[in-house]
């Protein structure tokens, strides 16, 4: 009995310097889920944010282009530098020269080249001229510009803008263009441009519903000028 309680208590020894082994964890990460990066890119068929510009022609066709509009703001520069040129020539000696630069300015007024504007003014004094054929070229100018344009609303906001632009002088010389201009039956007494002229001198707000006293004003002097010459 003593050698059986000896090998059991040697027994029980062994068992208690024995370790206890706690149970292994997964140590290996976890692997989170692989994300589809392909379904994210852009679907086939679909416009890329930044898609390449297609030009018509190629590249050679844009340089042409390019020089093309060189060359004609180059133009006009040197069309815009030209109207003090013709200002002087309007008042040379030689009518030959006041009248080719009438004509000029009048061409360089309608393709709307910088200054153009201030060259006419300017060219309304001719109608002072002691020679018939440059006073009827300023009278010819005005009526190109000015009076043969189809819409008579136009053609009364033109003259308008002119006369709210126009220095004392130029404002004498307007005058005596449309005196002669009704005289001679182009501009009629009751016609559509004398209504035209009436309606935007009577309006009391712009087309935006601004305020147009200028214009109404220049409107109404324009008016004046015209029926000078038949005030019924």
């Amino acid at each position: 009995a003593a050698e059986k309680d000896e090998e059991e208590e040697e027994e029980g020894d062994g068992d208690a310097t024995q370790p206890s082994q706690a149970p292994l964890e997964d140590t290996q990460p976890s692997q989170a889920p692989i994300e589809d990066h392909d379904a994210s890119a852009t679907p086939p068929g679909s416009k890329s944010s930044s898609p390449a510009l297609e030009l018509d022609g190629g590249v050679e066709a844009v340089r042409s282009m390019v020089a093309a509009l060189k060359t004609a703001v180059g133009f006009a520069v040197q069309m815009s530098g030209a109207v003090g040129v013709l200002c002087r020539l309007l008042a040379s000696s030689t009518p030959s020269d006041a009248i080719e630069a009438t004509g000029l300015l009048v061409r360089l007024r309608q393709f709307g080249v910088d200054g153009a504007d201030e060259g006419v003014r300017r060219m309304l004094g001719l109608v002072f001229s002691r020679d018939q054929a440059v006073r009827d070229a300023a009278v010819d100018a005005v009526d190109v510009l000015f009076l043969a344009n189809d819409s008579p609303v136009v053609a009364a906001a033109s003259l308008a803008e002119v006369a709210g632009a126009a220095a004392l002088g130029e404002l004498a010389s307007l005058e005596e263009v449309l005196k002669m201009l009704v005289a001679a039956g182009r501009v009629p007494p009751n016609g559509a441009l004398m209504r035209a002229l009436w309606a935007q001198g009577m309006a009391k707000e712009g087309p935006e519903g601004e305020d147009n006293a200028p214009a109404r004003a220049a409107a109404l002097t324009v008016l004046a000028m015209a029926a000078a010459t038949h005030p019924e």
